[in-house]
């Protein structure tokens, strides 16, 4: 057997004295006499679905009306923003004005945005989901996005603490 090493993803466990999950890779290295292998944690950065005081989730809801295809481009988006957090950077989001941020995809020439910021415990919350047809995000869209980013705040800062379940 050739010298080399591989990595193979294995299974999301629970951090030791935590709740939160870490996605969990295997790096097996070998020679021609011993295979070592070492587990590594990787911290996924939360992310969750802004709920109004009804318990609507917008994004949840726009996301289950959008074509199976498309939906599974934008949920492997947000899946990237899960893995990389804040450091997550252009081409896959971008800064649209003040905390408010963008996740940024296409599919073939349709551009959909999902809206999202890090609330204060930095979980990503996903505010506003939309197809963009205009090179910049219209104001409308913002503005739905600032009251929904304005309202999450105001609620966690109410309650003392994240509004998860």
């Amino acid at each position: 057997m050739k010298a080399g090493w591989a990595v193979q993803p294995s299974e999301r466990l629970k951090i030791e004295g935590s709740d939160e999950l870490a996605d969990c890779f295997t790096i097996i290295i070998f020679d021609n006499i011993v295979n070592l292998e070492a587990v590594f944690f990787v911290k996924r950065w939360p992310v969750e679905f802004y709920r109004d005081a009804v318990g609507h989730e917008p994004v949840k809801e726009w996301l289950e009306n959008l074509p199976e295809e498309v939906r599974g481009k934008v949920m492997a988006r947000i899946d990237l923003l899960a893995q990389y957090g804040p450091t997550l950077d252009f081409p896959y989001t971008s800064q649209i004005e003040g905390r408010l941020r963008e996740i940024r995809m296409r599919f073939g020439k349709t551009r959909y945005r999902v809206l999202y910021f890090f609330n204060d415990d930095r979980t990503a919350v996903l505010l506003h989901g939309f197809t963009k047809e205009t090179a910049t995000v219209p104001e409308y869209d913002k503005n739905v996005a600032g009251a929904r980013m304005k309202d999450h705040i105001g609620r966690v800062k109410r309650k003392g603490s994240s509004l998860r379940d």
